[in-house]
């Protein structure tokens, strides 16, 4: 991918099969799509293809799932071309992506920061912008590859200062939630969408009421099975009031049009000042992971995250939280995530890193990170099987101080780590260090071994 210094927007979009869809920024003016398969914890890639057909600067992309063979994206032209919006449909078979023609919405007026969701029940794709300052949407159909607007240039809202926009599908309502930040008032505003085929009707505007100062890129939001609701979170820094340097996760419930919020503390520690880029993902479980950048001046930048799950409308953050996902990964802009299925049970995080803190190469990445299951599983491992077994099954377990020798193909002398996908690996993940290997095929741990069984464990 491009190895340029370009911390430009970006998507990731779990297909289904394996797939996902991954739309960037090059260097300059270049949108690029590709498509990724996902083998363990790996991600091989298919030939890209260049989105903008104007060599002027693309900026501000973002794009929506429509089928398992269907994307639609969005984007703005700057430079000489107006910072006009553009839509563009993509099919995909395989790992092939063909490309239907760009159409303009907002009627060649300019906009920013233009956002997009599918709407499954409507089957239209709603696109929220920035246009004049103010929150406005466009209605998209799709046939094929080809696109229409249906309309156009519409508020949202009471059409008050928009920064950016969370654009969030629930499936069980079957309605659209608009979320963005009134960066004139710093208040937290919400509008639920009933998209129809050529208009959309909106219910009553919801105001946070305290001040909401989360900035650029510190709101996010997802569908969350279980609870069957859009849940969200966001990061306040020290201006955000009463409840400053905290990060808050609530529930959006519907009734009708008619949106009701409860929201709650996560995390709440000084630190919380130098977070940004906040994202958060649902597993088919309903359980959450909540990703930012940690990019404390002082120490290497990392992915930091947290984990929890809903009771009814209140968030409860397991004993995981603020952990380190991947060290030393310097970000130079926003940063995109999505959930695999059930099968694969993995998330796959995109974004660009930059040289410095111990990154010797520049340009977009993809991690494959396990699931939450296994995320909380890596935080308490005891130990190492010291054989292959099959489920159910009895195993003796190399606990601290004693010596695996259940491995290949160590490297003598190296330190190793559980990594994402569950094995061992010399790539430093903090507070996940296993042992050091003394040989090809031994890692020294600690004394004794405990036997685990069906029915627990017994030591040894």
């Amino acid at each position: 991918m491009d190895t340029g210094n370009n911390g430009g927007p970006n998507e990731v979009i779990y297909l289904g099969s394996n797939k996902v869809f991954i739309l960037w920024k090059e260097d300059g003016s270049v949108l690029k799509a590709q498509i990724g398969t996902i083998s363990g914890s790996s991600l091989s890639l298919g030939t890209a293809v260049t989105v903008n057909s104007v060599s002027t600067s693309a900026d501000n992309l973002a794009a929506a799932y429509v089928s398992s063979t269907s994307v639609i994206m969005v984007w703005n032209y700057g430079g000489g071309n107006g910072d006009k919006g553009f839509a563009r449909a993509a099919s995909i078979s395989g790992t092939t992506i063909t490309l239907g023609t760009e159409t303009n919405f907002a009627n060649n007026n300019a906009v920013g920061q233009p956002n997009i969701v599918w709407d499954a029940s409507a089957q239209r794709a709603v696109v929220v912008y920035r246009k004049s300052s103010k929150a406005t949407y466009s209605l998209l159909s799709i046939s094929g590859t080809t696109l229409t607007v249906e309309q156009d240039l519409q508020d949202v809202g009471d059409g008050s200062y928009i920064e950016s926009s969370i654009l969030t599908y629930d499936s069980t309502a079957e309605k659209t939630v608009v979320m963005y930040r009134d960066t004139a008032n710093d208040k937290l505003k919400l509008v639920c969408m009933d998209v129809g085929s050529s208009s959309i009707t909106q219910g009553t505007q919801v105001v946070r009421d305290a001040n909401r100062f989360m900035g650029t890129d510190k709101l996010s939001a997802t569908f969350v099975p279980g609870i069957n609701k859009v849940g969200y979170a966001y990061i306040l820094n020290s201006n955000g009031g009463d409840d400053a340097l905290t990060i808050r996760v609530g529930t959006v419930s519907l009734s009708g049009t008619t949106i009701t919020l409860n929201e709650n503390t996560a995390l709440d520690h000084d630190n919380i000042n130098d977070y940004t880029y906040l994202l958060m993902s649902s597993d088919n479980n309903g359980n959450i992971l909540i990703t930012y950048d940690d990019n404390d001046s002082g120490n290497p930048d990392k992915l930091r995250g947290l984990i929890g799950t809903y009771s009814g409308n209140t968030f409860v953050t397991s004993s995981l939280a603020d952990f380190t996902i991947i060290n030393s990964l310097l970000y130079a802009g926003r940063f995109s995530q999505c959930f695999t299925d059930s099968t694969n049970n993995k998330f796959v995080h995109f974004g660009h890193q930059s040289v410095g803190q111990g990154q010797t190469t520049q340009g977009y990445v993809a991690h494959v990170i396990g699931g939450v299951d296994d995320l909380i599983s890596f935080n308490n491992w005891i130990g190492l099987s010291s054989q292959s077994v099959s489920n159910g099954a009895s195993v003796k377990v190399t606990v601290q101080s004693g010596l695996n020798e259940n491995q290949s193909s160590l490297s003598v002398g190296s330190k190793y780590y559980i990594q994402n996908d569950g094995t061992v690996g010399t790539t430093l993940i903090e507070n996940r260090q296993i042992g050091i290997a003394t040989a090809a095929t031994k890692l020294f741990l600690t004394n004794g071994t405990i036997e685990i069984g069906p029915t627990g464990y017994n030591a040894n």
